[in-house]
């Protein structure tokens, strides 16, 4: 069975590496399991959009600029 990878995983992790955040760090500042935040970063599972609000406060991320990629794959998983 095929996986489809979340585009928007990639951003999430290259995010994290620029701001030096493991993915513990997110889960335990943002509240969510850290084997959720490991499938959002990886692009197993699309995150929530309260993750991504709260990635963005975490990460120091414009959460306008987080929102336009969610929303853009959000829309092209729906389509």
């Amino acid at each position: 069975m095929h996986q489809t990878q979340h585009h928007i995983g990639v951003v999430l992790e290259q995010i994290c590496l620029q701001a030096r955040l493991t993915a513990e760090a997110v889960a335990r500042r943002s509240g969510f399991a850290p084997c959720d935040v490991a499938d959002f970063l990886s692009g197993k599972r699309f995150p929530s959009s309260l993750f991504i609000l709260r990635f963005a406060q975490i990460s120091g991320t414009d959460p306008q600029l987080l929102f336009k990629v969610w929303e853009d794959e959000h829309e092209r998983l729906s389509g």
